[in-house]
């Protein structure tokens, strides 16, 4: 539904919106002097001006207000941890930025979906899986396809960030949750589920000890624009993928270079980021302590062995890579240095 005003902020406004007192009925935002209010006491919602972040922290589940464009009813997604303003107009482009439970107090909006639970997400997924999911399973397993149309049809149905944790946007579910997801997926597509349980184990790492420089990721992760994946198995290596033999080496400039082989890429040549194992780059590291670095999908040096042709879960494309002086920002690399062997296991 549209919010009941519009509202406008100007350049010189105080940051910080003073909630009023108690709670109004319908748990509805309220308008004060052009400024939009929580309706519990002692909450504040702050602005991000562009140069930092503000967050209030005031329960788990996050909610993130967007104005700036002008958007309808029908057109925007209200994703489960997500939260987007409606307005009738377009207004000066202002981001705010909290958590807040339960997610409808601070929109102006009626009747928003609360998160959801393991029961919602199975009954969206049911019906994801009848319906895109099952059209296409037959093709993608007879012709060894892709399955971009089931995978982008979750992400639409704001699963992407099925595991991220809430404080990043996520649903927050637990592996319990994936197991299920990717079981009801495969009844009609083995390929399809194979897919996306990479896509969230991929994104779990990255949000294990995500940074603020590194939010971008699970951002778009969680608002269905961006898939992710791991590139852990190596020849020769087989199940030990906590052996990697993949270099990672710093520039002068501050950068990380990558040489290296990946087999089995699920969402090979697909996928936008790679979450990379490589051997620690400290040399005086143990030999048992490894590190992962986010890798760009369209980033220039990864050469792509052979498309997939395998008996079973024909369309996951699982691809040979090689990594060719892959130069990617040291702010790619997840958590510190050699400490990822612990992020992965959990």
């Amino acid at each position: 539904r549209r919010a009941a005003s519009t509202t406008r902020d100007r350049p010189g406004e105080a940051d910080a919106v003073t909630a009023g007192e108690g709670p109004s009925p319908g748990l509805r935002a309220r308008r004060s002097q052009g400024r939009l209010t929580s309706p519990f006491p002692k909450t504040e919602l702050r602005r991000n001006t562009g140069v930092r972040s503000t967050s209030c922290k005031w329960s788990p589940t996050a909610a993130l207000l967007r104005a700036g464009r002008r958007v309808s009813a029908s057109s925007v997604a209200i994703s489960p941890r997500s939260l987007a303003v409606i307005y009738d107009e377009p207004v000066v482009d202002v981001r705010w930025r909290c958590s807040v439970c339960p997610p409808t107090l601070l929109t102006g909006i009626d009747d928003l979906e609360e998160p959801m639970d393991l029961a919602d997400v199975l009954d969206r997924t049911e019906q994801l899986t009848d319906g895109v999911i099952a059209e296409n399973s037959e093709s993608i397993d007879r012709d060894a396809v892709w399955p971009e149309q089931g995978l982008r049809a979750i992400q639409r149905a704001g699963l992407g960030g099925l595991v991220v944790p809430v404080e990043f946007g996520g649903i927050g579910q637990s592996l319990l949750a994936l197991a299920r997801v990717c079981e009801t997926i495969a009844r009609q597509c083995p390929s399809t589920a194979l897919c996306f349980g990479m896509h969230c184990v991929g994104a779990a790492v990255i949000a294990a000890r995500a940074r603020q420089d590194q939010r971008h990721y699970l951002d778009a992760i969680c608002d269905g624009q961006h898939l992710t994946t791991l590139a852990l198995s190596e020849r020769g290596t087989g199940a030990h993928f906590y052996f990697p033999g993949t270099q990672v080496t710093s520039n002068p400039d501050g950068t990380l270079r990558l040489n290296g082989s990946k087999h089995f890429v699920t969402n090979g040549g697909h996928a936008d980021s790679y979450v990379v194992s490589t051997v620690a780059a400290d040399p005086e590291a143990p030999p048992n302590l490894f590190s992962c670095v986010v890798v760009p999908g369209g980033i220039d040096g990864l050469e792509w062995g052979p498309q997939w042709d395998g008996m079973g879960m024909r369309g996951n494309s699982s691809r040979s890579l090689d990594l060719r002086d892959i130069v990617v920002p040291r702010c790619n690399l997840l958590g510190e240095d050699g400490d990822q062997i612990w992020y992965v296991f959990n």
